[in-house]
């Protein structure tokens, strides 16, 4: 195996073909070049090649940073493909996908005009993000793990997207249709996109954006747990009964009036139009308490401090869970929501959940900000809330490692003492300091 130290920036033929591994500590930039590869690369940096012409590729090519891939022709990158952030590729065309492709962070494909391109059939990236780029479909096999962006783009099929995980863009796309029942965890974006209907049983758990779509009508089972924007859109009504988890932006150009029963979780912005007849006004939004549930279930209303003022939301939910101490509410989409009966916490999971209620908790009680005038002793019963703050705060324990404690309890209860306390931590981190503080008092 070759070691290399140094960072390169050449020019002309460079070969690295010296050993069968090769090892380089920094980057490795090259430009103009023809450079002969070894049949292992492993580059500690970043990789970045520009007008580049590559033989002998690598069976395997590992790259700790990113690659960057400027106006180059490939037959092969690798057989195999490890990249722990970001591989960008400009204008270049790589003839041959890796078999094995990982990508840590985003997999760009972007060009100055539009180029027929093939997608690996066999990888896993965190995001996918196409710039003028003509495919049939995104292959069976590509795992997205989080975010999908198609730009200026035509794809002939999406029909096998039935979930995405994070955001969705399909902006100055030629696509007639998204599969039925898709599921977009976040934003939805199709501006300037050729869809002429939405899918029966699409869920947007962020905002969904119609601007300059042929859209005209939302279907009854759509939902949308952030805002709705129709600006500059050809949606004709909104249906009755429809509920909008965030806020709605239209334009009285299309949408000649709201049904009376519309609900939304935050604010409805309406850009009023000359000779426009529309009667709408703030005082007709349906009003909601922090805690409210309607719709037999299916929508929770959450109210937030943020920047200073009280905003409103509303989630769509599943199904709701009671313990002793909490209630869970299972979200439709993405988030869930915990409440202690008094307070209410957007979260992934429970422990997750407990732990944001014991924060909004501190925000408004400072009982605990000095902990040497508190009237305690081994023997006091304070509830779980509580044990959960008093104890973060003598220990300065992390909140990971306090999820991980929750997590590995077999049964919670509402109150424990000290005493139940210093037991129950045995062996975890900051016990023996919690032990003597209260011990020496």
């Amino acid at each position: 195996m070759e070691n290399c130290t140094a960072s390169y920036n050449v020019k002309g033929v460079m070969s690295l073909c010296s050993c069968q591994e090769a090892v380089i500590e920094g980057d490795l930039r090259l430009k103009d070049c023809n450079i002969q590869m070894p049949h292992s690369l492993h580059i500690k940096g970043n990789l970045a090649l520009e007008n580049c012409y590559c033989t002998g590729t690598p069976y395997e090519l590992t790259v700790d940073g990113n690659i960057s891939i400027f106006d180059c022709k490939f037959q092969s990158l690798a057989k195999s493909v490890i990249v722990k952030n970001n591989i960008f590729l400009y204008n270049s065309s790589i003839l041959e996908n890796p078999c094995n492709l990982i990508v840590g962070e985003t997999l760009t494909y972007s060009y100055n005009k539009a180029v027929s391109i093939k997608l690996p059939e066999q990888a896993k990236v965190k995001h996918l993000y196409l710039d003028n780029v003509i495919i049939d479909k995104i292959p069976d096999n590509l795992i997205i793990e989080k975010d999908l962006y198609v730009i200026n783009s035509t794809i002939e099929n999406l029909d096998n997207i039935k979930r995405v995980n994070g955001n969705f863009t399909l902006s100055n796309c030629k696509i007639d249709k998204l599969s039925d029942n898709l599921i977009v965890t976040k934003l939805l974006d199709l501006t300037n996109s050729s869809i002429k209907e939405l899918p029966r049983g699409l869920k947007v758990g962020g905002d969904l954006l119609l601007r300059r779509t042929n859209v005209k009508e939302l279907p009854n089972d759509l939902i949308t747990g952030g805002s709705l924007y129709l600006r500059e859109s050809k949606v004709e009504s909104i249906p009755k009964n429809f509920i909008i988890g965030g806020s709605l932006y239209y334009c009285t150009s299309t949408i000649e009036e709201l049904p009376n029963d519309l609900i939304t979780g935050d604010t409805v912005n309406l850009e009023i139009l000359k000779d426009s007849c529309v009667d709408y006004s703030e005082e007709k939004r349906i009003c909601l308490k922090n805690g409210d549930i309607i719709k037999n279930g299916k929508w929770i209303y959450i109210t937030t401090l943020t920047g200073g003022m009280l905003t409103g939301h509303l989630y769509p939910i599943r199904k709701i869970k009671h313990t002793k101490n909490y209630t869970l509410y299972y979200g439709e989409i993405k988030d869930n929501i915990i409440s202690n009966g008094k307070d209410y916490a957007v979260c992934e999971d429970w422990h997750d959940g407990v732990m944001d209620l014991c924060y909004k908790k501190l925000m408004l009680n400072k009982k605990y900000d000095d902990v040497f005038s508190i009237d305690l002793n081994i023997d006091s019963v304070i509830s779980f809330e509580d044990a959960i703050l008093l104890y973060k705060k003598i220990t300065r324990a992390c909140d990971n490692g306090i999820k991980d404690f929750i997590k590995h309890m077999e049964t919670i209860k509402s109150e424990y003492t000290i005493r139940e306390i210093i037991e129950l931590t045995k062996g975890y981190f900051g016990n023996q300091y919690f032990t003597e503080f209260f011990l020496n008092r």
